[in-house]
């Protein structure tokens, strides 16, 4: 396995294979069965993390410049869609959080600390470390990052 996390609910499993395609397979443990297997990006995978949002099913996947936002139990939109630098300088993106409002943050090879909003875009851009961020966290309204400096 490339990647495994757990739904805040407890409800879902969403685990990525390390075959060339990475494929994405999402479990309801409640129910006891796999919902989908799809393919997901060819590139690697770093991490892997779901929304803090109450009721809110996303979970987002980084790796090498780029991220892919997973929207599995929202029928209006595709089950993912990749996320948009804009303006944001782009970087590999070696880990991820959501907060408890669904705001999702990335930690990028540059140091910097990227800002997704709901559309799957970066919003703001935060230079937290000198070299690569390897960690963020989130409690509260606090937001944790780790570096190797």
């Amino acid at each position: 396995m490339a990647a495994v996390g757990i739904s805040p609910c407890g409800k879902y499993v969403a685990a990525i294979d390390k075959h060339d395609k990475h494929r994405v397979t999402i479990y309801n443990v409640a129910r006891k069965v796999e919902l989908v297997t799809v393919d997901g990006s060819k590139a690697e995978v770093f991490d892997l993390q779901w929304s803090k949002r109450p009721d809110d099913l996303r979970f987002c996947v980084v790796g090498p410049k780029e991220i892919n936002f997973w929207h599995p139990s929202d029928v209006t939109k595709k089950l993912f869609q990749k996320g948009t630098f804009g303006k944001a300088q782009m970087t590999n993106l070696l880990c991820a959080v959501f907060d408890e409002e669904g705001w999702c943050y990335t930690g990028g090879e540059n140091g910097l600390i990227q800002v997704w909003n709901a559309e799957c875009q970066v919003v703001k851009t935060v230079k937290a470390h000198a070299l690569q961020v390897v960690a963020v966290a989130t409690s509260g309204s606090k937001l944790i990052s780790g570096s190797k400096e």
